[in-house]
């Protein structure tokens, strides 16, 4: 881009810039704990270059290129999540605040230790997992690994989807079994994995770019390098100590809701554990039915998860029995057709199509399954 034009940008940007060149309070907070995170012994994690103490906006000092070239131009939009580097293993990890003063963090920190504790093995248990927890005065840093939301990138397969809702249908009927209902399942709180995705990383932020900025990063595909999906955001979860009844709650009111969905919920109580099942079928139908054809089948199941009476709708367990009835009844070809967006050009079709085929080949030469499922842990 010549030098003018550059310039040109770099002023346009101006009031932006000046924003971007300040911290927000939370990202104060975790500036402020810098120092005793990176002490090795303790903790040892590096934070961005944004939160170190004596950070100055790089953009600035090369008023002649873009902003958007460095960095630490970029912010999360919620400062309560931020990446680091775990020193001991160079790992990607997500370090999570929780206020352990309001009612919702508490309960996020017992629900997650509930779910996800070491001695619990089975291989039904999605919870993402807990690395370690540090404590900061009254607030408490959950450290995860680093994951990415679950339909990011798109999936290239009907296997690979099958694969994703098994792991998902068999989270939720774990944690109904535990008694806890999740109370705000959508895709934002289904995430994977994406080491083995994305060899060589990816920028945290720009999530289609390197970790430098420079170029697009590098990916392989679920099939290839399958993928673990992991339930996340447990503020709202509930554990029930009383499992001989049914307990009735009013759903909870997401922040991120628009007005329309907001006058849409009931506001009479209901069984949370049926709600789980309707908010997973509304995801189905968002997420997959609506994009993508040839998972029509999913339709009957999907439907009766979005019954209007709780009664009527299948429980986790039986969710878990129907797909895998759906999934034993179909070939190989099927599961290994290209997932089509309903939106597709004919022309774009072809060439994808194209592409696929070979693609197929190579797959059933590396004895790549149809339906990749990661090994158990």
């Amino acid at each position: 881009m010549p030098s003018a034009v550059r310039q040109s940008f770099a002023e346009l940007l101006v009031p932006e810039a000046d924003d971007l060149g300040r911290l927000t309070k939370g990202e104060i907070w975790w500036r402020n704990c810098v120092r005793w995170l990176e002490l090795e012994p303790y903790a040892g994690y590096v934070l961005p270059p944004r939160f170190r103490q004596d950070w100055r906006p790089s953009w600035k000092e090369h008023p002649k290129r873009h902003p958007s070239e460095f960095e630490d131009w970029y912010r999360y939009e919620n400062a309560n999540i931020v990446d680091a580097i775990r020193l001991k293993d160079k790992r990607h990890v997500a370090l999570k605040r929780i206020d352990l003063t309001t009612a919702r963090g508490m309960n996020e920190v017992e629900v997650v230790n509930w779910l996800y504790s070491p001695d619990r093995g089975d291989p039904d248990n999605h919870t993402v997992p807990l690395l370690e927890q540090l404590l900061e005065d009254d607030q408490k840093i959950l450290v995860m690994p680093f994951l990415r939301q679950c339909d990011d990138p798109a999936w290239d397969t009907v296997g690979e989807v099958m694969s994703f809702l098994k792991q998902v249908f068999e989270g939720v009927a774990y944690m109904h079994r535990m008694s806890v209902a999740h109370r705000e399942i959508k895709a934002a709180s289904i995430m994977y994995d994406p080491t083995n995705l994305y060899p060589d990383g990816y920028h945290p932020i720009v999530r289609d770019k390197r970790s430098d900025l420079k170029g697009i990063a590098k990916r392989r595909t679920r099939t290839d390098c399958p993928v673990t999906y992991y339930f996340v955001g447990f503020g709202s979860a509930k554990r029930y100590w009383d499992v001989t009844r049914r307990p009735l709650e009013f759903p909870p009111v997401d922040r991120n809701m628009t007005v329309h969905e907001v006058l849409q919920l009931d506001d009479r109580p209901s069984d949370p554990f049926m709600d789980d099942i309707r908010c997973l079928g509304q995801m189905v139908r968002t997420v997959i039915l609506m994009k993508y054809r040839r998972v029509s089948f999913l339709a009957p199941l999907v439907k009766d998860m979005l019954q209007e009476s709780a009664s009527k709708r299948p429980t986790a367990a039986d969710v878990v029995r129907r797909f895998n009835s759906l999934q034993g009844a179909l070939t190989e070809r099927q599961l290994r057709a290209r997932l089509v967006p309903v939106y597709e050009g004919t022309l774009l079709g072809l060439c994808r199509n194209i592409r696929h085929t070979f693609r197929m080949l190579r797959w059933k030469c590396r004895d790549k399954v149809a339906v990749p499922l990661p090994p158990e842990p």
